[in-house]
């Protein structure tokens, strides 16, 4: 599965088989944070649905955090879209810009992903294109190779996508918002786990 890396306004766009991994800018979250949806649709290139606004605490966050911290400007979310339509299906995003204090003991150096496929575009493999196109991305451009997903022990899609792209369980923690969640980390590209791998 490979991922191609284009340019569009002074925005990348990681392009893998189906998806289109658009890099947002602070205008884009502006306009989210606003409910301008004509701004975000023009800046976009898709409509925006009610299931991207849903996400608005995180837009809300990811602003402030560029404007506070000029860091977070190379690593804001991206939107995931359909490479043949234009259909939002869902987006995904780092936590913070590399290396930050709390992964310090588990992931020096590292990158916490997040992702989001919306409800009606679940159960096509998305979720899991999206991810290994940023994580080659991420890798192969920008030289970091150290992640860490954070798991709801009952998110059997989530665990099922962790487990196929190479990730190993190395402790848990109690989120404030989501409960008890397993912690993941992986080296990429990891190792193909032997019981995934081709007979």
């Amino acid at each position: 599965m490979s991922a191609k890396l284009l340019l569009v306004a002074n925005r990348s766009i990681i392009r893998t088989e189906r998806l289109c991994l658009l890099e947002t800018s602070v205008e884009l979250l502006q306009a989210c944070v606003t409910d301008n949806r004509m701004e975000a649709e023009r800046l976009l290139g898709v409509p925006v649905s009610d299931d991207w606004q849903k996400d608005k605490w995180l837009w809300e966050l990811r602003l402030a955090q560029a404007k506070q911290n000029p860091a977070y400007l190379s690593w804001l979310p991206r939107a995931i879209i359909l490479a043949d339509a234009p259909q939002l299906v869902g987006h995904l995003n780092f936590h913070t810009p590399p290396g930050p204090p709390y992964l310090g003991q588990i992931a020096p150096g590292g990158l916490e992903l997040g992702y989001v496929i919306f409800e009606p575009y679940r159960r096509n493999g998305y979720a899991e294109e999206a991810v290994t196109g940023l994580l080659r991305f991420t890798a192969e451009q920008r030289g970091i190779r150290h992640f860490v997903f954070s798991i709801r022990p009952d998110n059997t899609p989530s665990l099922r996508i962790a487990q196929k792209l190479g990730f190993v369980r190395i402790g848990q923690h109690e989120d404030e918002e989501d409960g008890i969640e397993d912690i993941y980390e992986c080296h990429w590209p990891a190792p193909r786990p032997a019981s995934l791998a081709a007979p």
